[in-house]
C-alpha cells in the first residue's frame, strides 16, 4: 500500500542488511508527506500497519478491512485507533481452579466451544495455508480498490474541452457543462467584431490537437458587450493638439487634413467632417481640417509702367492703380 501510493518503499538502502537495520531502528516517513494527495485516514491505516511492535498493528485482516471501509466514506476522518506500547505489561494467568471443581465444567465448556465454532472457523483451522493465501488476495483486492478510489478522487479523468469562441453565452455554458466542466464568465468587454452576448475568448485556449483537460476544471470566458458607442466632441476653432486629445479621449481616431484659410490662423481647426455631439462607434475616424495659415503672395512693382502692362502684371490681385493722364 505504501509503495503503490508513494512510488517508493518505506525503507531503502544499498544492501539488504542496511534495509533490515532501518526496519528495526528507524521510523518510516509518513506516506502523506511524500504524496500530499493521500487522504488522512489512509495515511493513518498504513502507519498503523507499519508499527514495529506487532501488538500495535492490526491483529486481523477483518480489523483492517473495517478501517478501510470507513476511509471510503470518510477519507479525512480520525477514526484509526492508535495503541500505545506498555513496557510494564505482562501476560497473566487466570485462576481457573474454582471452575474446574464445578460439576460438568469441562463438558459445558466443550459444548459452548463447539457451538461457537462455526463452519468458517472450522474451515480455517483445517486449511490454514489456503486461508492465508485467500486472506492475502482479499487484502490486496481491497487495497487496490481503495487505491483506485483515492486516485479517482485526487486524479480525475481527462475530458475533451469544447471550443466555444463565437457562441452565445447560453450555448457556451451548455456545451461546457455537458463536458463535465465548470463555466465561469471572467469579464465582459466591448468588441466591434463580436456581437453582444457572444464569447470573445476562452481560458484555457482551445487547440485542435491539445484540448484535453481534467474533468471538473473551470473554463473562463470573456463575453462581448458589443461595439462601444461614444459622442463626437466639438473641435472647430480648437488648436490642433487640443482637438486631437479631445477626439482620442472620446475613444475615436483623428485624421488631419491640412488646407489654407483666409480667416483661420495656422494649426487651428477649420471644420470637422462628423458633426459635433453626434453618436459614433468607438474606434471610428474623425477627419478634421486644420489651417496651414493665411496664404501670402508677393506684390509686383508696377511703378513707372504703362497702364496696360500694369494691369497685365497685377491681373491676379484686386489692386487699385493710380495712373497719370
Amino acid at each position: 500500500m505504501y509503495e503503490m501510493l508513494t512510488g517508493k518503499v518505506p525503507f531503502d538502502a544499498d544492501t539488504p542488511v542496511s534495509v533490515a537495520l532501518k526496519h528495526m531502528q528507524e521510523e518510516p516517513e509518513e506516506p502523506i508527506e511524500v504524496n500530499p494527495k493521500i487522504p488522512f485516514a489512509i495515511n493513518k491505516i498504513i502507519m498503523k500497519a507499519l508499527q514495529k511492535d506487532v501488538t500495535l498493528r492490526y491483529q486481523s485482516a477483518s480489523e483492517m478491512l473495517v478501517d478501510l471501509r470507513k476511509s471510503l466514506k470518510d477519507p479525512e476522518g480520525d477514526f484509526v485507533e492508535d495503541l500505545e506500547y506498555d513496557k510494564t505489561a505482562r501476560t497473566q494467568k487466570i485462576n481457573t481452579d474454582i471452575y474446574e471443581n464445578m460439576p460438568n465444567y469441562k463438558t459445558n465448556s466443550r459444548e459452548k466451544s463447539n457451538k461457537n465454532e462455526n463452519k468458517f472457523v472450522h474451515f480455517i483451522k483445517n486449511h490454514r495455508v489456503l486461508s492465508v493465501v485467500v486472506g492475502l488476495i482479499l487484502l490486496f483486492l481491497i487495497s487496490l480498490g481503495g487505491t483506485l478510489a483515492v486516485l479517482n478522487i485526487t486524479n480525475p479523468p481527462e475530458v475533451d474541452m469544447p471550443n466555444v469562441v463565437g457562441l452565445s453565452k447560453e450555448e457556451a455554458q451548455s456545451k461546457i457543462e455537458e463536458a463535465k466542466l465548470k463555466f465561469e464568465v471572467s469579464s465582459e468587454e466591448y468588441d466591434k467584431d463580436v456581437q453582444e452576448g457572444y464569447v470573445i475568448s476562452q481560458d484555457p485556449f482551445y487547440m485542435e490537437k491539445y484540448h484535453k483537460v481534467k474533468q471538473g476544471s473551470t473554463v473562463k470566458v470573456v463575453i462581448s458587450k458589443g461595439q462601444e458607442k461614444t459622442t463626437v466632441p466639438n473641435v472647430e476653432g480648437k488648436e490642433k493638439q487640443e482637438a486631437i486629445k479631445l477626439i482620442e479621449d472620446a475613444k475615436l481616431k483623428a485624421e488631419i487634413i491640412e488646407e489654407t484659410s483666409k480667416t483661420i490662423q495656422k494649426d487651428y481647426v477649420i471644420s470637422q467632417e462628423i458633426s459635433a455631439n453626434s453618436e459614433a462607434f468607438a474606434g471610428d475616424t474623425v477627419k478634421i481640417h486644420v489651417s496651414t495659415g493665411i496664404k501670402k503672395i508677393a506684390v509686383t512693382n508696377v511703378i513707372g509702367k504703362t497702364r496696360r502692362r500694369s494691369k497685365k502684371s497685377t491681373r491676379r490681385f484686386r489692386i487699385k492703380s493710380h495712373c497719370s493722364k
